[in-house]
């Protein structure tokens, strides 16, 4: 079962507590970790250490404000990413 590396850029302590509370909602029972970049420059940047930092075999990279709303995000990441070297997540603000 591969570890699932979730790579963060916040600089808003109360949007990284929230992300980190909803992926461990979602992503109970699997292997993850989130790791967060709170002082980057930009977002390549702080992106790159967190990769750099990371200890997955899939990596994520997110905003802070995200949700993940479909079932079981972890099978559909995991199978995404093990079929395709990239893939997108689209998002509303509507739904």
């Amino acid at each position: 079962t591969p570890l699932l590396s979730v790579v963060t850029c916040s600089i808003d302590a109360r949007k990284y507590d929230a992300l980190e509370a909803h992926l461990r909602k979602v992503l109970a029972g699997r292997p993850w970790e989130l790791v967060g970049i709170h002082d980057a420059r930009s977002l390549g940047e702080g992106w790159r250490r967190g990769a750099a930092a990371s200890r997955g075999d899939i990596l994520v990279l997110c905003h802070d404000d995200i949700e993940l709303l479909a079932a079981d995000p972890y099978a559909r990441l995991v199978d995404a990413l093990t079929r395709f070297d990239l893939a997108g997540c689209a998002g509303t603000r509507r739904l």
